[in-house]
């Protein structure tokens, strides 16, 4: 017997939930490069897995900023407390400071993680006032953190900012060469 009416619809709601559940994981099995294996770990995997993530913790500090939910946590805080001290109040508009800097963390190299939140911020309206000015001083904090030399003047990268705008700077990978000229 085929379920018709209400009864269907909880039966597709259920089968889309369990699918949305199982996304997740094996999202999260890919990111920890663990999709694949079968069985749970030995004890010489279990200590082989430690040192791999301490291993992958001391890459994260050196290369990827954004590779822990802690740090992507950390700096859209931080974002919003930008925008604050820039008199745009910190109110959020559209999308949010987490959804922004979690987007920038799938790229590869911090310059265009720090290129993807600057044009986040900006063509995603993220904030009700102070989007150009809190992405440029996001960009410079980013860029602190990471080692980065933007050794462009505040006029400047407010230029480069009006572009991401006006749709005339677009690519991360062009924006990241911008910034970091």
């Amino acid at each position: 017997m085929i379920p018709t009416g209400a009864a269907a619809g909880g039966v597709v709601s259920k089968a889309f939930s369990k699918l949305g559940r199982w996304a997740r994981r094996a999202k999260l099995k890919t990111r920890q490069g663990g999709i694949g294996k079968k069985g749970g770990a030995g004890r010489g995997e279990k200590k082989a897995s430690a040192k791999q993530s301490s291993q992958q913790a001391g890459a994260a500090k050196e290369g990827n900023y954004l590779d822990d939910v802690a740090n992507i946590s950390s700096l859209s805080g931080k974002i919003i407390k930008l925008n604050k001290a820039i008199s745009g109040g910190g109110v959020i508009q559209n999308t949010s400071a987490y959804q922004i800097v979690a987007s920038a963390s799938y790229y590869s190299t911090p310059l265009e993680q720090g290129s993807a939140i600057f044009r986040g911020i900006i063509q995603n309206h993220l904030f009700i006032d102070g989007n150009h000015r809190t992405a440029v001083e996001a960009c410079k904090y980013f860029a602190s953190e990471n080692g980065i030399k933007v050794e462009l003047s505040n006029s400047k990268l407010m230029s480069i900012a009006k572009k991401v705008s006006a749709g005339q700077l677009d690519d991360v990978y062009a924006i990241g060469a911008t910034l970091s000229k």
